[in-house]
């Protein structure tokens, strides 16, 4: 591809974006195509992306329309285990190594997912999930872009709390009018999904990166192709509020909910799927769910069938096949909690969930109080463990104990580099099976960067 190859060298030119990619000009997969694929053959796949590079030797900007067609050559849809998890967990270094990636989406507006007053500071827009792709390099990171009411709602809210529902009505009133008029602000009622890639941490393959990669030039910039490298809107209109990433090899679970005020959900979110096999070429599993929330997580089953969670709510696959779906008639609530709540395996069968909380409050206020929480999983008597798929059933929701909880450290260099109210995630190298933890801050800084902590040995 001319001039923006990611798998190219020679080139130090970060990119910028013309626009998000819509969903709808993702390739699909459906079950016929899940079925090709697990018997070894490939589908085509097609996602165009529209680069703008601007060298920094020039004074204007040249578009590239990169048309990705490459075939999508395997289905993964698992996870490697690791051994002794529940010591790997408390193991894990506190303080981790600091990652900035460079986050250009002028294409949307300079001040769309910072803390500047132009920007209503932050609320409501702001960054949700982040988990590490299998792919090395790679992250994917949600992200929602409101509507003015809901910010508006947010600051009734807030003001209402403290006083009246009349002073929070004129207050919101006086914010719209502000901020619309004023500010200019520019609201999309969207869901964003970035493909985030560290070029300069290719080597380290599926390992963790141990350093910072703010070793770039006199300056001790990122590399200039640590950046988003693929920007999506997965969804607009109603549905605008992706919440915490789930992943399960490939697959990505993207619950989005359809609100107005952040604790009055709507009754109508749902949960889309994408499979990233080549990061650089996502595509569309042909399939939703209508339930959503604030986190997403699954797993493989011995039948092969799936197990979805989603804000706490158990949901079992219909089939074997993923693009089959989920059967919504039967659920069960009790499924730990926290911002984002991954799954972790271990290798005599044992499955752990790891939960993010934060400390809640003003993001960019405070030192502390990012936890983690592992909590195991008891599947007696769930009907979820027998090996013929036609014999799985949903009798109840998994047990759980909660065995650990760390407190990590997301503040360096005078401010936060990750926050766990925003998103952090877990992440296992399957060459070494180690356990690593990765968080991130709820906003892009007035720089353009995304901020990030690895906590991995």
């Amino acid at each position: 591809v001319k001039g923006v190859d990611p798998g190219s060298e020679k080139s130090y030119e970060t990119p910028r974006f013309s626009n998000s990619v819509p969903v709808s000009k993702l390739g699909k997969l459906g079950h016929s195509e899940i079925e090709t694929l697990k018997g070894g053959g490939e589908v085509k796949s097609t996602t165009s992306p529209l680069f703008e590079i601007c060298p920094s030797c020039c004074l204007t900007c040249k578009y590239e329309d990169v048309r990705l067609v490459r075939p999508v050559k395997k289905f993964v849809d698992d996870d490697a285990c690791i051994d002794n998890v529940e010591e790997q967990f408390k193991g894990l270094p506190t303080k981790g190594a600091r990652l900035e990636a460079y986050a250009s989406i002028d294409f949307i507006h300079k001040d769309r997912y910072t803390e500047k007053v132009e920007n209503t500071m932050g609320l409501q827009n702001h960054i949700q999930g982040l988990v590490r792709l299998r792919d090395p390099g790679f992250f994917a990171v949600s992200a929602g872009d409101p509507p003015m009411e809901a910010v508006t709602n947010s600051i009734k809210d807030e003001v209402t709390d403290a006083t009246t529902g009349t002073l929070g009505g004129i207050v919101s009133g006086i914010g719209k009018f502000v901020f619309e008029e004023i500010f200019r602000t520019k609201n999309r009622s969207t869901a964003d999904l970035w493909i985030v890639q560290f070029k300069s941490k290719f080597d380290k393959g599926t390992g963790s990166y141990q350093t910072t990669n703010l070793d770039f030039g006199p300056w001790n910039y990122p590399h200039p192709w640590d950046t988003i490298i693929v920007p999506l809107e997965i969804e607009k209109g109603k549905y605008w509020h992706p919440g915490g990433i789930g992943r399960l090899g490939d697959i990505l679970s993207i619950p989005i909910q359809s609100y107005l005020v952040t604790d009055k959900p709507n009754p109508e979110d749902k949960t889309v799927f994408l499979y990233v096999n080549d990061p650089l070429n996502p595509v569309k599993i042909d399939m939703e769910v209508p339930f959503g929330g604030g986190n997403s997580s699954m797993l493989k089953l011995p039948s092969g069938r799936y197990l979805l969670q989603i804000s706490g709510t158990w949901f079992l696959s219909k089939t074997t096949n993923f693009a089959d779906g989920f059967d919504m008639s039967v659920k069960f609530s009790g499924a730990p909690g926290g911002s984002n709540v991954n799954i972790v395996k271990q290798c005599d069968g044992a499955v752990y969930t790891i939960g993010s909380h934060g400390p809640g409050g003003i993001p960019s206020k405070g030192t502390s109080g990012h936890v983690a929480k592992l909590t195991k999983l008891d599947f007696t008597g769930t009907g979820l463990m027998e090996t013929d798929p036609n014999s799985v059933q949903l009798l109840k929701a998994p047990a759980k104990t909660e065995v650990a909880q760390k407190e990590f450290d997301c503040f360096e260099g005078g401010k936060k580099n990750c926050n766990f109210d925003a998103a952090a995630s877990p992440y296992v190298d399957p060459a070494s099976k180690q356990l690593g933890y990765y968080g991130i801050y709820h906003f892009r800084s007035n720089d353009e960067k995304i901020r990030m902590r690895e906590f991995m040995h």
